[in-house]
């Protein structure tokens, strides 16, 4: 016994008075509201000293694994604790080590009462393990004399099995390199002490399973309050749902959780890459979009998958199909924004279509007869300079008045496109030379800087160039002290661009969000009728193209056209 207590210093024999003192010392201990893994070293070291062997092992069931508390005496009576890692319920495979097959046979009740060592109340216990019972041996056909894993010798064994009713949820696993070391009167006093050590095992692990489940209902509700509270911004409730997550889980101090959405991630303090992880994936309208994960910092032990329990993995499914519902729910309120926002822009078409009508009819016809008039006028002999001179200023103001119509019915009013393959060079050439002498008397500096090689587009050329002509004037405007105008054109996956650059005053975002809309213009009376962008942009689309701004206020804006080769199609088709 290597100098340690043996049986006959410590006997564990007594009356109904030795177990009810052990169980009552035994219950003192195990009651207390630490932790298990606090309690059991005291817990151990009272068995280890009543049994009187080299070590004493705890077995208790979670889930579909038994986990395993060792205590035992080292050198000069020193008490040694650990916890083994956990192994499967059932491991009675032929190569399995007896032991194991023996705790299995006494866990499940599977234990022949006929075979030598066997009890009445189920336990098994044996002097002398090399004559292991034959249907103990498996394949090796033996029992080996000492457990590597324990690391003391096993020629004496005994397992009782722990039951709280008529359901085992654990053993005691007795052993000693000594023969004949754990007589019949020992065993059967366990076999009465297991039963309290069961009932408080069973006791506390319901306890903490009521509290794993505590935290993670917890989690869940903080989470369908972030969801329902659908004005927060995603990105905030991201980051706080990654915050819920880790105390939920079985080892919060340890644990951490990171979301991934499109690239981006939202992680909470502490959290770190680790091979102690496990993801599942989030899935929006049936696109991967990115995962959900926890993970431990610490090793902890094996448990269903990896250091994480089965419900564990449950929670964070169901956390992953939380974060796609309020995903896809944000999402579709943003579509709804779209979505009535071209309602609102078509009633504004519809309205503005009748106001066109209107105006065609009412107008057209008076300026018509304006500049009619003012043309006679301008023959009469002998008419005097002055008089000349503010005849052309009524023509060209008819005129004006007579584009402003012109314009208005352009918008509301699809005209019909001949699209044809057109080069987009060529387009931009037309449309700057008609304002070069515009830029020079303005002091603005016109650049061409025209990709080669640029292949041809399916297009309206008149619609290009209505559209180049109306971001061209913008831009002069922009720039009445002088500066430099700049379009650039190429080419880049399959598709055409074009931008037009100015070194102008600029805009502000609040007014950038706004110079699509009809009417709407910064520049003053006479200057502008705030409709060239909404019609640049127009065409632009019905092209299958997009349109896209930035501008700095104080240093200038920069219009960038993106064209699709073929024209869009299925955009024309659809209109």
């Amino acid at each position: 016994m290597n100098g340690q207590p043996h049986a006959a210093e410590a006997p564990a024999g007594g009356g109904f008075e030795a177990i009810r003192e052990f169980s009552s010392r035994l219950l003192g201990l195990m009651i207390r509201p630490e932790p298990v893994a606090e309690i059991l070293p005291g817990v151990l070291r009272l068995l280890l000293e009543r049994a009187g062997c080299e070590a004493v092992e705890l077995h208790f069931r979670e889930g579909n694994r038994r986990s395993r508390w060792l205590g035992r005496w080292r050198e000069r009576r020193s008490f040694q604790f650990e916890i083994r890692p956990p192994v499967a319920w059932r491991c009675s495979r032929e190569e399995a080590d007896p032991v194991d097959r023996l705790c299995d046979a006494v866990l499940l009740g599977t234990l022949d009462l006929s075979t030598p060592g066997a009890t009445r109340g189920g336990s098994f216990r044996t002097g002398d393990a090399t004559q292991w019972p034959a249907s103990l041996r498996g394949r090796s056909g033996r029992m080996r004399a000492a457990s590597p894993e324990a690391g003391v010798g096993s020629l004496s064994v005994a397992v009782i099995p722990l039951k709280a009713g008529a359901e085992a949820v654990g053993l005691l696993l007795l052993r000693d390199g000594a023969r004949n070391a754990f007589p019949e009167e020992p065993v059967s006093f366990f076999e009465a002490v297991a039963p309290t050590v069961a009932v408080v095992l069973a006791a506390r692990d319901a306890q903490a399973a009521l509290g794993e489940r505590l935290k993670e209902l917890t989690c869940l509700y903080g989470i369908a309050r972030l969801v329902e509270r659908s004005s927060r911004p995603p990105e905030d409730a991201l980051q706080k749902i990654a915050n819920l997550l880790p105390p939920a889980l079985q080892y919060p101090e340890a644990a951490g959780a990171r979301i991934v959405v499109d690239g981006k991630a939202f992680a909470s303090p502490g959290f770190g890459e680790t091979s102690a992880k496990i993801a599942s994936n989030l899935v929006i309208r049936g696109r991967g979009r990115g995962t959900v994960e926890v993970a431990y910092r610490e090793r902890k032990p094996d448990a269903d998958e990896g250091p994480f329990l089965k419900e564990e993995r449950s929670l964070l499914d169901t956390v992953t199909r939380q974060v796609a519902f309020l995903l896809e729910d944000r999402e579709a309120q943003e579509s709804r924004i779209v979505l009535q926002e071209q309602l609102r822009h078509a009633d504004r078409l519809a309205t503005l279509g009748l106001l066109a009508a209107s105006v065609a009819h009412e107008i057209n016809e008076p300026l018509s007869n304006v500049l009619g008039f003012a043309e006679l006028a301008g023959k009469c002999p002998g008419l005097p300079e002055q008089a000349a001179a503010d005849l052309r200023k009524i023509t060209a103001s008819a005129l004006d008045s007579r584009e402003i119509v012109r314009k208005l019915l352009g918008f509301v009013r699809q005209k019909p496109q001949v699209r044809t393959l057109i080069h987009l060079n060529g387009i931009v050439e037309e449309a700057c030379a008609l304002f070069e002498g515009r830029c020079a008397k303005a002091g603005i500096e016109l650049a061409r800087d025209l990709a080669f090689g640029i292949p041809e587009i399916v297009a309206d050329p008149i619609g290009m160039n209505q559209m180049l002509v109306n971001l061209l004037v913008n831009a002069i405007q922009a720039m009445p002290r002088g500066g430099r105008l700049t379009v650039r054109t190429w080419a880049a996956g399959g598709r055409a661009f074009v931008a037009v650059e100015d070194t102008g005053v600029g805009m502000e975002s609040s007014v950038i969000e706004r110079i699509f809309d009809p009417f709407f213009t910064t520049k003053g009376p006479g200057e502008g009728t705030g409709l060239g962008l909404p019609v640049a942009r127009d065409i632009v689309q019905s092209h299958g193209g997009s349109i896209h701004v930035e501008s700095t206020p104080g240093k200038g804006t920069r219009f960038e056209i993106r064209l699709p080769p073929d024209g869009g199609k299925e955009a024309a088709a659809g209109s």
